[in-house]
């Protein structure tokens, strides 16, 4: 998932590894490169906290389907 964070400007969200404050804006660091956002700081941390709160639901939810997959197989008594 990718997140434009200034005008033309879009990084995968997997790959920020640090957010800075600059004043009114943010800066974000990737392993490729530097870039100047045009969120503000908190604004930023919000957006990119949802995402990785959705994330965890989802994997939340694959986790408790697969235990719903086994419930349903059952053991095998021979």
């Amino acid at each position: 998932m990718y997140i434009e964070i200034s005008k033309g400007v879009s990084i995968c969200i997997d790959k920020i590894e640090s957010v800075e404050e600059d004043g009114m804006t943010s800066i974000v660091r990737t392993v490729t490169g530097t870039y100047k956002s045009t969120f503000p700081y908190q604004v930023l941390l919000q957006l990119l906290g949802e995402y990785n709160g959705e994330k965890e639901m989802q994997k939340e939810k694959r986790e408790v389907e697969a235990l719903n997959i086994f419930k349903e197989i059952g053991v095998f008594a021979g």
